[in-house]
């Protein structure tokens, strides 16, 4: 099944004088490798034992046969954004991640490891070694940007994955229904809707290695964005909004399923808008309010939920 997904393109990449690649690498590499490569670490023979918690303290199942993972931030969620500031992550209590604003990059200046340009940060002991490694995605480009992947061992101080096909096709994590780790390999058009070509979820197994098994799900609701007006981003001087579902999403919706919540009384009512080229339909919500204001308009659909301050004149 294709199912559609649009590009988004991060105002992350527009402050950025160059853009590089993402993904975990050793000074043992060359030169020019390093400069398409988006991860750096200052050496592969330091082991970060001390420094990471034991998987099992942190991520636990019942699943027996596929990779449970947890997810830190994507940017393809209204409810995990990127918290754009130094992290502190559960499976690393010895860690911390600074945050570099330039290039949306998080670093651990002990290690000498960089991860740049990041679009989300998933956790999830891939290679069943007992330990949590770090399953990240980026955006490389300018202008016309894709979306790559790599997962790097802390423990061991290695790159156990990358993956990037630059004009080809995009690759993003995600988790599926029961928290298993995703990968998801997207048809890579500029501008235009994406189609998910396949998703891949890992498979446990005794030799410790990376495998896959294809998976296909019927839709999921990822986010959705609210736009349309005058003024900043956040504050929209009219009676009518454009609830964008498909930008980031791959959920067939429903217009009753859209649910306005304000502090003032007002009217509303939902019109399906079928884009005219191929993509997810967004919708038409008309605001009707008894009188002038200036409030907060929350909307929801499912458990997502968008805070928009809007004002009426």
């Amino acid at each position: 099944m294709m199912i559609k997904k649009k590009a988004w393109l991060m105002a992350l990449i527009l402050g950025s004088m160059a853009l590089a690649a993402c993904g975990g690498r050793s000074e043992s590499k060359s030169s020019s490798q390093q400069q398409s490569q988006s991860s750096t670490s200052a050496s592969e023979s330091t082991p970060a034992s001390s420094e990471v918690a034991s998987a099992s303290e942190n991520i636990t199942s019942k699943n027996d046969k596929y990779v449970i993972g947890r997810r830190v931030f994507d940017n393809d969620y209204n409810n995990y954004p990127n918290p754009k500031a130094t992290l502190k992550i559960d499976e690393f209590p010895n860690l911390e991640f600074s945050y570099n604003q330039l290039d949306s990059s998080y670093y651990l200046e002990g290690l000498g490891i960089t991860f740049n340009y990041c679009y989300s940060f998933y956790i999830a002991d891939v290679n069943q070694d007992g330990y949590s490694d770090i399953c990240y995605s980026y955006v490389k480009g300018s202008g016309i940007v894709n979306y790559g992947i790599a997962i790097y061992d802390i423990q061991n101080n290695t790159v156990l994955l990358e993956k990037e096909d630059r004009g080809e096709f995009d690759y993003l994590f995600d988790l599926d229904d029961n928290g298993c780790l995703l990968i998801e390999e997207l048809e890579f058009n500029d501008h235009r809707s994406h189609l998910l070509n396949k998703a891949l979820r890992f498979i446990k197994n005794q030799k410790n290695e990376l495998s896959f098994e294809e998976f296909s799900f019927e839709s999921k609701l990822k986010g959705f964005l609210c736009g349309l007006g005058s003024g900043d981003r956040n504050q929209y001087k009219v009676s009518i909004l454009l609830v964008h579902v498909g930008i980031n999403d791959r959920y067939a919706l429903n217009a009753n399923e859209i649910i306005v919540e304000g502090i003032v009384d007002f009217t509303y009512s939902v019109d399906k808008y079928e884009e005219l080229v191929e993509g997810s339909p967004d919708f038409n919500l008309f605001l009707k309010f008894g009188s002038t204001i200036t409030t907060n308009i929350t909307i929801s659909i499912k458990d997502i939920k968008q805070t928009i301050r809007v004002s009426v004149s």
